[in-house]
């Protein structure tokens, strides 16, 4: 369990250095992370950064010396949480439904057509 399980940090200047290095660290620790910074390429290369080591991140590009830039990123930071929030209620949607966890090499013992209606199932 990270330090920041749960909540969403704001990486500003998150295109390299200390701010690449913060968005990493906050991923680590368990926060979803919006990296902002003036660099479009930069940014993203340090959200996917994030995400191949297994985190959550989106890449916001915007001048956090600019009003109206600052306010994407408020929206920015909405977005992700809206996505966070239903990305959970459709697991809970299939676990509701009854969809089972089985281990892998049960499912192939199964006949075909039966775990293709189990997963269209799952899917819904």
């Amino acid at each position: 369990m990270g330090l920041l399980d749960g909540r969403v940090a704001i990486v500003t200047g998150a295109s390299k250095g200390i701010g690449r290095a913060m968005s990493l660290r906050f991923a680590r620790e368990g926060a979803e992370v919006v990296c902002a910074a003036r660099s479009a390429d930069l940014v993203e290369a340090t959200a996917a950064q994030v995400r191949a080591a297994g985190g959550k991140a989106i890449a916001v590009v915007c001048d956090a010396g600019l009003e109206d830039d600052v306010h994407g990123v408020e929206q920015a930071e909405e977005r992700l949480a809206a996505w966070i929030r239903r990305c959970r209620q459709l697991l809970g949607e299939i676990q509701r439904r009854g969809a089972e966890t089985r281990r892998i090499d049960s499912i192939a013992r199964e006949p075909r057509a039966k775990v293709d209606r189990s997963s269209c199932v799952a899917c819904r």
